[in-house]
């Protein structure tokens, strides 16, 4: 349950409302647009305590993760669960003890 809940704010990370990767090409991968995206999120005002920096590493891990085989999976644990204890602590504090336990179930 909790894995499924990371995975969804995952995921609407990268569907912004006007989003840069609809007008993509089919020879271009995916993470292409990823700083483009970041820098729209970035403009909406959408997430106050993430950098457009630590945005492109949450989602470039995360592509990794999905479309590589699990490549950076450790990479994307800790992101994500910094992502979540940065813009949504309340929700961090409910489902997870710790950093290290929000991981671990990320990984599993």
């Amino acid at each position: 349950m909790k894995k499924l809940a990371l995975i969804a704010v995952a995921a609407m990370m990268t569907s912004v409302s006007a989003s840069p990767t609809a007008a993509r090409s089919t020879n271009e991968p995916a993470y292409n647009h990823i700083p483009a995206n970041c820098k729209a999120y970035e403009a909406e005002g959408a997430f106050t305590a993430t950098t457009r920096g630590e945005c492109i590493s949450l989602l470039t891990s995360q592509f990794h993760f999905y479309y590589d085989d699990g490549r950076e999976a450790n990479a994307f644990a800790v992101h994500a669960c910094d992502y979540y204890a940065d813009e949504a602590p309340d929700m961090f504090n409910a489902l997870w003890s710790s950093k290290q336990q929000c991981v671990d179930e990320v990984l599993n």
